[in-house]
């Protein structure tokens, strides 16, 4: 779609839907989502952080690297995802996760997000 496409749509009078549908379009182009490849890679590095600070938390106890290991995983991506809108994963592949706005989501977003990509 071009620019003028995106510009007529978003100020058609005749267009009933609230701004911040008609502007998703500008916001968000396809070319912007991250492919698959990089959120694959991004989580295999996520993931090898996190099964490296559980394996050293299961050293000093079988069962705080249980309870580190049921804990982690929630508290690293809500808390970085929420915060920076990145996880260090993501940050390495040049990923970024936004809300609607563009700006950084929400603890919220970033709950139902996970619990969506668990369905």
């Amino acid at each position: 779609m071009h620019e003028t496409d995106i510009e007529s749509i978003a100020k058609d009078p005749t267009d009933i839907r609230p701004a911040t549908q008609r502007l998703v379009c500008e916001v968000y182009q396809p070319d912007q989502y991250g492919s698959f490849r990089k959120r694959y890679w991004a989580n295999v590095v996520d993931g090898f952080i996190l099964s490296s600070a559980v394996g050293i938390a299961s050293a000093i106890s079988s069962e705080v690297g249980a309870w580190f290991g049921i804990i982690a995983f929630p508290l690293y991506q809500i808390g970085l995802k929420g915060s920076r809108g990145t996880t260090l994963g993501y940050y390495v592949c040049g990923l970024r996760v936004v809300s609607i706005s563009g700006d950084n989501p929400t603890i919220n977003q970033i709950v139902v997000s996970i619990e969506d990509s668990r369905a």
